[in-house]
């Protein structure tokens, strides 16, 4: 195929092709330095053309000159490691400088061009913060500042001092005008002295610094508009100023040269001189393939999200890629039904008649109900909704009439041939995936309609609508949890899933108990004079052509299948059978899917149809089954013991997306997905039409699926709240080592070798890994040399990571000596792990838990809660059961990952006495027996995200003691609700927020305030000084002081009233 050279020139002109997005800018004395579509470029720094440095297949980012110009040092994601190389401006070979496999972002040169510094979390204790390093530039071990954490940061030209922020910026994120706990403030730490100030306090974020003699310019949102420009700050003098004044989009990744500073403003690239703070636009252009911007025919089969099964069982129809396609079962023979390049089509639905296709697309605006003839291939559009989104059709057995749901919960009919729509009802508590899920079940007559909704006691109910009279009736009383409900295919009864078993399961570690395995299998007899099939008189019934419906006394004829309760979920019938998932037990090691399953009526046993069933649907004919395992399709036989022996040819499935045309179609799906679903009507009080076409004004320089996300990304941040993202990839990158084994050790560089700093131990946690290094009988010791890997010898030239490249999760043969010497070495095996990361955390805990217990004589318990999820509130009880019966309780939630709200946390620790026990022979104990009463107190930080907002203002609101620390994240807007783009991307729009029982909105924008401000000095944290946990330690021992614990009261002799 013929590659396509196209120049892209900057700014807009009359050019055919005009590409701008260039990102995270560089600047020499002569040169720019950009990246664009992964690849990073050179250009002169008058502008014009520039030059392809990289054209690796991974992605090159964050580039940055040497003082000189001659090198460029940069961020490159090979493998799924993001590490840091150095190449020729001139090109060559690149240098790999670390091979550490936790991300690393390379932020500058020092002034004398040796070394490199980066930020990066391969020694920190928690995932959400970087520390900072140097590292020579030629290689080696990189040496860790003497701060705890750190993000951005820029030397001083003789390298004693350090501007630095430590928590993340938003301009990678989706967050705009934030005034919560992250938002990072300017540092200034001082080599010689030990000692770091503070130098700005905005309420919002101050960073990216960038050092100019005694000026130190910076990114801040501290202006009217709050838009992020860039300011500056006279270190002689304290004073700020404004430099630059955009107030329609934001300046991102801005960077300093000797005589200018370069940045990113909405799709431009701009300088800004030093000298006399004068702005003006680059142009630049690029000769660069277009390849991926040709319609190529290919297989859209990993972008299928919905399917239907033909009512004979002979075709598959898939929605993927915003396209309907139909799939000959058979033959494999696949047809693009629509063909609608950057239009939506979504939930294909055939008729039972084989006539008619029923979907919604979006090609008017909105999404409308479209009938598709199979026959003529004519389209007709049955509704003009002026907006919302829509889910399955669902049809009628007659073929004459269709049911859907919307995102507001309401329920309507329409008549296909007049296309007058019916409202049924209005749900109160499905979310998009519930919904997405909605079933309703016709009788085989069409006559009526049966479905579930919420009461306000959050059960179920089944309802049944007869359509000729348009009566709704709730047909249970929602005293269970009814739902499921599934006509009989021959007309005398309705099937339904209910949850009526009640067996508490008692935990071992505490006394409460939980309900689970709880959902039964009912029938109901239409009729009153119909028997069940578990009466004894019962006969097999003829087909009812008409079905009646007695409703009076209708829950009362509820009879329960003798089944064992457990899991069940998606019912269907066919005549005599009813068929089910039973999903497993609810256990977190169990990996097996759900099992699909028939029960005979008339035999009355349960037999197995297939294992590892992800979702499946009957045909219309009640014979054939659409199974789902994981992106696999099959069909197999109403039967027991089915093999799915040939998958769908799914492959077949070819579209030749336009991109241009689906990053249109993004941008307006963007628009109606926060219109529809984001939990404020007002969206903030923002006028959203206006706000998107500001940004739909970017859609000419969009290129690639890295230039959409910055679109999506700028565009999802104006609405300024928590757990709001977009992508236009079809996942958001996370780092995954699978190639760099890991020992669980700290090292240092001692006699031109390798020695052992640190081994780090998990002790008695069970869950975490293990340091290779201490395992027992190896006798490894700190002060041991690491000496050669597999018989290769170390150089401290290099990164010692690299002689791991390649032995991930592998046995690896180590030399250990208690010498320099190698010929002193004694060969050891291990197994390297994948992350050290809960080793280190795990070693911080213990410090501070024996920094508590020392301090208070052993008085208070220490809790480190890592997130509010099952791996929180596991490691949570752990520490609790081991920890409750201390005189005080500190909890610490800093750099909490978030999570469930935190409700049951709160619950676990508000549990006062309520009576004692007097035991002979045996130690008093209270009710509940694992509960505290003493004095608590909660540490938090700006990293506590989510469910670390969560618990905190759940903690606060129960009273349970002070807040201590810095104010949190502030996302008690949440939780995100991924909503798919046709092209597998993504954009969430939060559908809830959090407000008090007062009435007030949670701080949604803001974070959980503590009631006694802490905040640490990084320095004095790095050696141990912790102010904040000092200062809970000082507050629960004054707590114990003004109310003593009594553990157990004291009481009369027993005596016997006569």
């Amino acid at each position: 195929m013929t590659t396509i050279l196209m120049v892209l020139k900057m700014p807009l002109s009359n050019a055919a092709i005009d590409a701008r997005l260039l990102r995270f800018p560089d600047v020499s004395a002569d040169k720019i330095l950009f990246t664009y579509a992964s690849d990073l470029w050179i250009a002169p720094l008058s502008g014009g053309r520039a030059y392809r440095l990289t054209s690796d297949g991974g992605s090159e980012k964050r580039g940055k000159f040497s003082p000189d110009g001659t090198q460029v040092a940069y961020s490159a994601t090979y493998q799924e490691n993001r590490n840091i190389f150095t190449l020729d401006v001139e090109g060559g070979i690149p240098k790999q400088v670390t091979y550490h496999p936790d991300p690393m972002a390379i932020l500058d040169w020092s002034a004398d061009g040796k070394q490199l510094l980066f930020a990066s979390t391969m020694y920190s204790e928690r995932p959400r913060y970087n520390k900072l390093f140097l590292v020579n530039a030629r290689g080696g071990l990189p040496e860790q500042l003497p701060l705890f954490y750190g993000e951005t940061a820029a030397l001083s030209a003789d390298g004693s001092q350090l501007i630095y922020t430590f928590y993340k910026d938003f301009q990678e994120e989706s967050w705009k005008r934030y005034e919560g706990g992250r938002a990072p403030d300017l540092w200034l730490f001082d080599k010689n002295t030990g000692i770091s100030r503070k130098l700005t306090d905005y309420v919002g974020p101050d960073s990216q610094p960038m050092w100019a003699g005694d000026m130190v310019y910076y990114l801040s949102e501290n202006g009217a508009h709050q838009r992020s420009n860039i300011w500056a700050l006279d270190l002689m003098t304290g004073a700020k100023k404004q430099i630059t004044h955009f107030i329609d989009y934001d300046v991102r990744h801005p960077s300093i040269g000797p005589s200018h500073i370069v940045f990113q403003q909405a799709d431009r690239l701009y300088l800004l001189s030093l000298a006399d703070n004068q702005v003006k636009p680059i142009d630049i252009d690029l000769v660069i393939d277009q390849q991926s911007l040709t319609e190529k025919p290919q297989s859209v089969e990993k972008r299928i999200t919905s399917s239907a099964l033909s009512a004979d069982a002979k075709a598959v129809y898939f929605e993927a890629r915003g396209d309907i396609f139909k799939l000959d079962a058979e033959h494999g023979v696949a047809t693009n039904l629509t063909q609608t390049p950057g239009i939506a089509e979504r939930y294909p639905s055939p008729s039972p008649d084989g006539q008619s296709l029923a979907y919604f697309s979006d090609q008017s605006g909105e999404y409308q109900l479209v009938l598709h003839q199979l026959n003529s291939s004519a389209s007709k559009t049955l509704t003009h909704f002026t907006q919302g989104y829509r889910y399955r059709p669902q049809w009628s057995p007659d073929s004459k009439k269709i049911a859907f749901i919307d995102n507001e919960q309401v329920l309507r009919v329409i008549d296909v041939k007049s296309a007058k729509m019916t409202v049924i009802d209005k749900g109160l508590r499905r979310g998009h995936y519930e919904l997405e899920n909605f079933q309703v079940s016709w009788s085989a007559d069409s006559r009526w309609l049966a479905f579930s909704r919420h009461l306000e006691n959050l059960n179920q109910a089944i309802f049944l609508y007869e359509v000729a009279s348009q009566k709704l009736t709730q047909a249970t009383s929602g005293d269970y949890n009814d739902f499921d409900p599934v006509f009989d295919p021959q007309g005398n009864y309705l099937y339904l899933l209910s949850h009526r078993q009640f067996s508490p399961i008692f935990g071992d570690i505490d006394e409460t108990w939980t309900y689970a395995n709880s959902t039964t299998i009912g029938l109901i007899p239409l009729r009153l004079n119909t028997l069940s099939p578990f009466h004894p008189g019962w006969r097999r019934l003829e087909v009812s052509s008409k079905v009646e419906i007695d409703l009076t006394d209708f829950e009362n004829r509820l009879v329960l299948l003798p089944l064992k309760a457990g899991r069940y979920v998606n019912l269907s019938a066919v005549p005599d059978k009813l068929i089910y998932q039973e999903q497993p037990t609810q256990d977190p090691d169990k990996k097996d899917g759900a099992i699909l399953k028939y029960y005979d009526l008339t035999t009355k046993t349960e037999s197995n149809i297939i294992a590892d069933v992800s979702g499946f649907e009957l045909s219309h004919s009640g014979e054939k089954i659409l199974l789902q395992k994981d992106e696999v399709y099959g069909l197999v036989e109403v039967a027991k013991d089915q093999e799915l022996k040939e998958k769908l040819a799914t492959a077949n499935l070819i579209a030749a997306p336009n991109l241009k045309a689906e990053y249109r179609q993004m941008v307006s799906e963007a628009k109606r997905y926060v219109r529809d679903f984001f939990y404020d009507p007002g969206i903030h009080g923002l006028d959203w039409p206006a706000v998107v076409d500001s940004y739909r004004r970017w859609l000419p320089y969009v290129n690639n699926e890295e230039d959409m996300t910055v679109l999506l990304t700028e565009l999802a941040a104006e609405l300024s709240g928590g757990h709001i993202w977009a992508t236009a990839a079809d996942s958001r990158w996370r780092p995954k080592n699978e190639t760099v084994g890991l020992l669980g050790v700290d090292f240092e560089v001692a006699d031109n070798a390798y020695r052992i700093k640190k081994i780090y131990a998990s002790g008695a946690y069970a869950d975490a890994p293990v340091s290779p290094l201490a395992a027992p009988g190896l006798n490894v010791k700190v002060g041991d040399y690491l000496l050669a890997v597999n018989g290769t010898p170390l150089s401290t030239q290099d990164d010692p990571w690299k002689a791991f490249q390649g032995q991930f999760e592998k046995v690896v043969r180590l030399s250990i000596s208690h010498t320099p010497k190698l010929e002193d070495a004694r060969e050891i095996l291990v197994k390297t792990i994948a992350s050290e990361q809960k080793l280190r955390e795990l070693d911080w805990v213990a410090s501070n838990r024996k920094k508590v217990a020392q301090a208070s004589d052993g008085k208070l318990g220490y809790l480190y809660l890592p997130d509010t999820s099952l791996n929180g509130q596991n490691d949570l009880m752990r520490q609790f059961r081991a920890q409750f019966h201390k005189q005080g309780l500190i909890i610490d939630e800093r750099f909490n990952m978030g999570g469930a709200l935190g409700d049951r946390l709160v619950e676990l620790l508000n549990r006062p006495p309520l009576n004692y026990f007097s035991s002979r022979n045996a130690m008093d104990y209270a009710l509940p027996t694992i509960g505290h009463n003493g004095p608590k107190s909660l540490i938090t930080n700006g990293w506590s995200y989510s469910g670390g907002d969560g618990f905190p203002f759940l903690f606060k609101t129960a009273q349970l003691g002070p807040l201590i620390g810095t104010q949190t994240w502030g996302g008690l807007i949440g939780p995100n609700l991924p909503l798919k783009f046709i092209n597998g991307g993504a954009i969430s729009a939060p559908p809830q927020r959090v407000y008090d029982i007062w009435g007030h909105w949670a701080e949604g924008n803001e974070g959980v305030r503590p009631d006694i401000v802490v905040e640490n000095d990084p320095t004095r944290l790095y050696f141990g000084e912790d102010a904040q946990l000092d200062r809970a330690i000082s507050e629960t021992l004054k707590a114990l002081e003004t109310h003593p614990i009594i553990k157990v009261p004291e009481f009369p002799s027993a005596r016997i009233r006569r």
